[in-house]
């Protein structure tokens, strides 16, 4: 179908296709979701079992094994993890991409039905959960020095209040604990009355319940029957029946045991600005708008005045959401900017007529792209907003070469439709080759693997969506606007009246005029002889500057990372006392770290936890939670700080460190900033054995080697030898009267860790009630020893003459990976001190011992090296596909096997370009540098293609070889310079942008700016010489096999082919 013109002949049709478009993608872009990334995280499935009172050691053994024997041979699941904690296990199977989620959990269900029956009498049922797709968008905290239960009770409400509307869904508050009941009987009562914990258990929750009676019949209908037993508070509790008399006498619990109203025993306190505080955190679902949620919450701590009678205080901090707000700004303001250079050049070197509706063709193809975007569910983010900015200047490519190509028919007499009509088509296919090959460049980018590939797959989508939308806007759209302007060629018979801005343009016309149709003209043709003249010199100039740009790759001066660290805005310090340390020292600690970073005036808000803390791989556990403990800070943003010459993160972090360095009673504390983007860990490795005591050994080896190193700091490990266990055996008695390990073991975990008897029901939360030791019962080895135990037959016992006891060292956490111990280290390297992939490589040597010196141990090194492996091979065989997939394409466009290697000699020259942008921008290479590299590939292509395409339809003509090349160079000069010159200036205001905000994607924009450039000048000099040098070549073997030195008949052999 002749699609011109279809167009010319059908404007109406042409126009209301436009309008479509601009209105379809103006709804969709206004309704898309918008988020800070796509997600990153593969899919995954928990499964989860508690076991109450069990060691690591016991509940790996009894749970977590079985676990994963029933579910290692499921498919499609590509790695199982399992975490061990006291009384807890954690088993997270990754998904394969793409596999069936709903198969694969069937098929999870029915293993953890098969094996609930082997599973121990104490443990809870497993369950099974997905891992929910939620990212934190901003967090509110309530501080004020009040009561935990003031505190706990505003934060609900305000739970409550806030998921109330559709934009929220997911809210997690910390640092306040769940209430609960606990009922505290002494063993002496437990003797004195001969109950065991497990009947005492049993009465309390037989006693408290409302259990249905039936319904009865009356004149007035149906009466439901309930017989009411359950008692919600406290002091309702004391008055339950434990045991009845013979005589009618009972035994209350207030007789045998303290009940009263807490909180969970757990050690956690939350701290913001030096008070007291609770943190609610907001996530999003991939449905749902971050920017909406984050306005929701800033308009609520905005408009309420302080809770509680004014003694809690309202903020909001951790606002995720502005990073994608000053993102969409930059971008937009970077496209605004990127919009208006490319509509000057295009003014400069068209016809203002011609360029308003070429540069029409941008706002057609983004809406789209968003129409497309909107089909494959895409949203709105940092890197479909780069992609958009990277295809701003591309999408004009099309438009320009078909605009110019008609314009240069109008001058030569042909009416405005018939132009539009002949030479749209005249360029068909040339512009579609070229729109393939750059398609060509950038579809391997949807196979790379690792996080980056991830995260940036949807580059070459929307990219590859603009140009086939550009494209088809070029040949349906376009060809109807451009056949109504008017000739060129005519001189109307009327003088117009003055015009004042007439004495203004004009000259500037007549400036315009001459620097681009004689003097550019000119000196181009004067260098392009120079050139063609020295053409061997030119190639041997060209490869000398090729080898020294080269060189500043090998001697480091472009030095190549994986992926760039970023100034952040965020740094977490983890707090680890010595072991024993009280939770009121500990406290303490986190108010002195808290006053020495309130000197520094980077710091914005502080926000501090006692008992708990997080590591880079997440949450980390701690044998005694009141030893540990975190601060996050939020700094104030980037540019603020520049502007005031202020630290950032890494200099705050070098500065805090010493600051607290002379800390009492510390044993260790680890600083980190948030960078954000992918790239995993710098340095990550994995260390297995099924061997407990050799793997430890292994870590510590492993750990010792990577602090030698100076620069590398924040080494840490998951590894965590626990607190100090009491080991129970049964003596030779404890057999005699029939009691079991088992037996004892139970009895033992409900009296230490207490049982959880029953779960009462408030308005607001669930309310655990909870049977167990004092305190000061558990934590005197004098009292447990007096702990009775029942035997078989009824009779009671003190713990200490039936079972030894014996105090070892115990796990507080264990860690597996595809059904073997492992434990995790990960460390930092100071860019400034050392390059992460030559230290990686150097530990790669110098732990390759360790199989050896601890035998059964195994290494893996997972990160940044993992990744870029991993990324690097996907890239590697998707750029020699995307050359083989160009060649082809151009092979076929010129029915040759030579010419479409002249015009993809101009790649390699693109990426010196690249290298020597980076040098003089002051980046290292990055693996996005790299995409931008294979992108790049795709673009540089099309302007020697056109340029080939010229001298080879002149040459036909038998033009002589030399004059072939010159006039199909000077008359492709003008569309070379202006296409290269729209992509360059579409981006150039991002690569030279100093936000926070857009370092992550500066290097792939300096490879397209500088890689572009340089291409360009290559392509208008070293092109045509290198066509030249060829048929020299051609020339001199036709001399050797024929014996005549002709390049006649190279022009006919060529003539044939084309």
């Amino acid at each position: 179908m002749n699609l011109p013109k279809f167009s010319v002949q059908n404007p109406i049709a042409a126009n209301l296709l436009m309008v479509a478009i601009l209105a379809g993608g103006t709804y969709f872009w206004m309704t898309m979701v918008r988020e800070f990334f796509p997600p990153l995280e593969p899919e995954k499935l928990f499964i989860s079992v508690a076991y109450p009172g069990a060691s690591p050691l016991e509940v790996e053994k009894n749970v977590t094994k079985p676990i994963e024997e029933e579910v290692k041979n499921l498919s499609n699941i590509e790695k199982i993890t399992s975490r061990i904690l006291e009384g807890a296990t954690s088993v997270e199977l990754s998904l394969s991409p793409g596999a069936n989620r709903n198969k694969i959990l069937n098929d999870v269900r029915a293993a953890v039905d098969r094996l609930k029956p082997r599973l121990p009498k104490d443990a809870q049922d497993p369950e099974i959960s997905e891992q929910r797709p939620f990212v934190p968008v901003i967090a509110v905290v309530l501080f004020g020095n009040v009561s935990e239960n003031s505190l706990k009770t505003e934060a609900k409400r305000l739970k409550d209040y806030l998921t109330s509307f559709p934009d929220i869904s997911e809210i997690h508050i910390a640092g306040v604990r769940r209430k609960e009941i606990w009922i505290e009987v002494p063993p002496k009562s437990l003797a004195k009355h001969h109950l065991s914990f497990a009947e005492m258990a049993k009465a309390i929750e037989r006693s408290n319940l409302d259990l249905p009676g039936g319904q009865i019949s009356t004149p007035l209908g149906n009466i439901r029957i309930r017989t009411k037993g359950e008692k919600n508070l406290a002091y309702q509790l004391e008055n339950i029946i434990v045991q009845a008399g013979p005589k009618g006498e009972n035994l209350r619990l207030l007789s045998l045991a303290k009940v009263r109203q807490t909180f969970e025993d757990k050690v956690e306190k939350g701290r913001f600005q030096k008070k007291r505080a609770a943190i609610l955190t907001i996530f999003k679902t991939p449905e749902q708008d971050a920017l909406r949620i984050a306005k929701i919450v800033k308009n609520y701590v905005k408009q309420h005045p302080p809770l509680h009678g004014g003694a809690i205080s309202l903020a909001y901090i951790t606002d995720l959401s502005r990073f994608i707000q000053q993102r969409l700004e930059l971008m937009t303001r970077n496209a605004k900017m990127g919009l208006i250079l490319v509509l000057a050049s295009l003014a400069l070197f068209l016809h203002w007529r011609l360029a308003f509706w070429v540069a029409m063709g941008i706002p057609v193809s983004f809406m789209g792209t968003f129409i497309v975007m909107h089909l494959m569910g895409e949203s709105i983010n940092l890197i479909s907003l780069f992609a958009l900015i990277v295809v701003l200047g591309m999408i004009v490519d099309d438009a320009i070469v078909v605009g110019e190509n008609v314009y240069t028919k109008m001058e030569q007499g042909l009416p405005p439709k018939n132009a539009a009509i002949h030479g749209a088509l005249e360029v068909v296919l040339p512009v579609c080759a070229a729109t393939l090959t750059t398609i060509a460049a950038f579809a391997p980018l949807l196979f790379v693997e690792g996080r980056i590939g991830t995260l940036m797959g949807i580059l070459p989508k929307i990219v590859i969506a603009a140009l086939l939308v550009s494209l088809l806007e070029a040949f349906l759209i376009l060809p109807a606007h451009l056949g109504h302007i008017p000739n060129p060629s005519h001189k109307p018979q009327k003088k117009s009246q003055s015009n004042p801005w007439k004495k203004i343009i004009q000259p500037l016309q007549q400036i315009k005029f001459y620097l681009l149709q004689h003097l550019l003209p000119q000196t181009f043709t004067k260098i392009l002889s120079l050139t063609l003249k020295w053409r061997y010199v030119t190639l041997a100039l060209s490869l000398a500057f090729s080898l020294l740009v080269l060189g500043l790759v090998a001697s480091q001066k472009v030095p190549f990372v994986f992926v760039q660290k970023m100034d952040s805005e965020n740094i977490s310090i983890n707090l680890e006392m010595s072991v024993g340390t009280p939770v009121e020292i500990t406290e303490a600690t986190i108010k002195k770290m808290e006053n020495i970073i309130s000197r520094f005036p980077e710091v914005k808000h502080i926000f501090s936890v006692v008992g708990s803390t997080f590591t880079r791989g997440g949450r980390k556990s701690a044998a005694d939670p009141a030893t540990v403990g975190q601060i996050n800070l939020e700094l104030y943003p980037g540019p603020q700080r520049q502007a005031k010459k202020q630290r950032n993160s890494q200099q705050l972090i070098l500065d805090m460190r010493a600051a607290m360095a002379h800390l009492p009673q510390v044993k260790n504390i680890q600083f980190h900033a948030a960078h954000g983007g992918p790239g995993g860990e710098d340095i990550q490795i994995l260390v297995q054995s099924e061997n407990l005591h050799t793997l430890v050994q292994a870590v510590e080896f492993v750990r010792q080697t990577i602090q030698k190193y100076d620069a590398i700091s924040n080494v840490e490990d998951n590894m965590n030898m626990g607190k100090r266990e009491l080991h129970f055996s049964l003596k030779e008695k404890g057999h005699f009267l029939g009691l079991t390990t088992n037996e004892l073991a139970s009895q033992i975990r409900y009296a230490l860790h207490g049982v959880e008897v029953q779960k009462l029901q408030r308005e607001d939360e669930e309310v655990q009630v909870r049977l167990l030791l004092p305190k000061n019962n558990k934590h005197h080895l004098k009292h447990l020893l007096l702990l009775p135990i029942k035997t078989p037959n009824g009779e009671l016992v003190p713990l200490q003459e039936v079972a030894e006891i014996q105090s070892v060292r115990g796990y507080g956490a264990l860690y597996r990976i595809d059904g073997k111990r492992a434990y995790t280290i990960i460390a930092e390297v100071n860019e400034n001190k050392g390059n992460v992939a030559q230290i990686t490589e150097d530990l790669v040597k110098k732990l390759s011992i360790v199989p050896q010196k601890f035998p059964g141990v195994s290494l893996q090194f997972e990160g940044k090296r993992k990744e870029t492996k991993k990324s690097l091979a996907s890239l590697k065989t998707g750029f020699l596909a995307a050359l083989l997939l160009i060649y082809c394409i151009l092979a076929v466009l010129f029915r040759s096997y030579i010419h479409p290697v002249i015009i993809m000699l101009v790649i390699p020259y693109s990426f010196i370009g690249s290298i020597l942008g980076h040098y003089l921008m002051g980046f290292p290479f990055t693996i996005i540098s790299m995409i931008g590299c294979v992108a790049l590939a795709g673009i540089v292509v099309n302007d020697s293609l056109i340029l080939v395409d010229f001298i080879n339809r002149l040459r036909r003509k038998s033009t002589n070889l030399h004059h072939a090349i010159l006039q199909g160079a000077q008359s492709r000069l003008r569309p070379i310079l202006l296409t290269s010159i729209t992509t360059i200036l579409g981006l150039a205001p991002l690569m030279l942008e100093k936000s926070f905000q857009a370092q992550f994607l500066i290097p792939m924009a300096i490879s397209l700016v500088f890689g572009l450039s340089l291409a360009t000048i290559l392509v208008l000099i070293l092109i045509p010489a290198f066509y030249h040098i060829l048929e020299d070549l051609l020339a001199t073997w036709n001399w050797i096999w024929n014996g005549k030195w002709c390049y006649q008949e190279i022009h006919e052999e060529i003539k044939n082919e084309t």
